[in-house]
């Protein structure tokens, strides 16, 4: 066990459950379904808007498609993309050797932490019953320890 895991003072269970998102491999594949169904349709319908353009009716009908399946990409889709995001990191954490840098060679900037964390932990606590909730406190430890590695 790391010894910033043993810091935070967190139960094991919850860091268990939140690290295993990246390693549920049915959990990824319905995202990357979603999203490629959303980018295509989004693509198809700004397509079809494009070439219809002369016929007000289908450009109004196409354009409102393309922008309402563009807002549930970003809507729906993006948390459970930030949750596999924080998903990934806590796998780092858990598995981090001592000294080591969880960050290779990219370190991404503190306010991108910070709202991947929220949203990722907003959808977490969303998908998961009372007991392994994630609470304010133990959001703000976890956000100490990442941006401090």
């Amino acid at each position: 066990m790391n010894k910033n895991i043993k810091l935070m003072n967190i139960e094991i269970k919850k860091l268990e459950k939140l690290a295993s998102y990246d390693q549920n491999k049915k959990f990824r594949i319905l995202i990357i379904f979603f999203l490629g169904f959303l980018t295509l349709l989004t693509f198809f319908m700004i397509m079809f808007a494009l070439m219809y353009s002369k016929q007000k009716t289908l450009l109004i009908t196409f354009s409102s498609i393309a922008s309402a399946s563009f807002l549930l990409l970003v809507f729906l889709i993006g948390p459970f993309c930030m949750l596999l995001t924080l998903s990934k990191w806590m796998n780092f954490l858990m598995n981090k050797k001592p000294g080591e840098n969880i960050w290779s060679k990219y370190h991404p900037g503190n306010v991108s932490i910070v709202f991947n964390l929220f949203i990722g932990i907003l959808v977490f606590n969303t998908l998961n019953n009372k007991g392994l909730k994630i609470t304010k406190t133990e959001r703000k430890v976890i956000e100490s320890v990442l941006l401090f590695n």
